[in-house]
């Protein structure tokens, strides 16, 4: 997967895995990453940045105006949040476009967004974190989680039914709500 690194930090740890895409690092379990493997989609980077590369937009959005200066200075940075919007807007016109093909591709998309949708739901963290309240108060973040994957979702869902794709049900495989 082009642009998309695996890197493995280590065994007995809750996550052996991380892959960066950009700037991001996201923990990968085992299972899900032979589930990756397992997927054969052609447009499979695309899909992540559709979905999963948003995820990465929403966390870069929580230090904006954080009260760490050296991270908030680092996302002050015009280009940053940019080259995320770019990888945005890549992946989810090329998704829409596989989805506009009909056929095969729709439904190829559709499994992809299937998979990868609850996944993006779940990067969000737990709705009840006492970490996120603590960075909330000490100014490190800006919205609770519950909030941040509520706005998430009413964004790719507006997305996924303009590209005439159904909304997968989010609470089917979720590991956090």
């Amino acid at each position: 997967m082009k642009g998309l690194r695996f890197e493995r930090i280590g065994k007995n740890r809750y996550y052996n895995v991380v892959f960066h895409m950009g700037s991001s690092y996201v923990p990968v379990s085992d299972e899900t990453l032979e589930e990756l493997k397992a997927q054969s989609l052609l447009p499979v980077e695309r899909f992540l940045d559709f979905l999963i590369d948003r995820v990465g937009r929403f966390q870069l959005e929580e230090f904006l105006d954080c009260t760490y200066l050296p991270l908030a200075r680092v996302v002050e940075d015009p280009d940053i949040i940019r080259e995320e919007e770019g990888h945005l807007d890549f992946g989810t016109n090329a998704t829409a476009d596989f989805a506009a093909k009909g056929g095969e591709y729709k439904e190829r998309a559709q499994k992809a967004v299937d998979y990868w949708y609850v996944k993006g739901l779940d990067m969000f963290g737990n709705s009840k974190s006492y970490r996120s309240e603590r960075y909330m108060y000490w100014g490190l973040k800006r919205r609770p989680n519950s909030v941040a994957r509520q706005q998430y979702k009413d964004e790719i869902d507006a997305l996924i039914l303009k590209m005439g794709l159904t909304l997968p049900d989010p609470n089917k495989g979720r590991l956090y709500t």
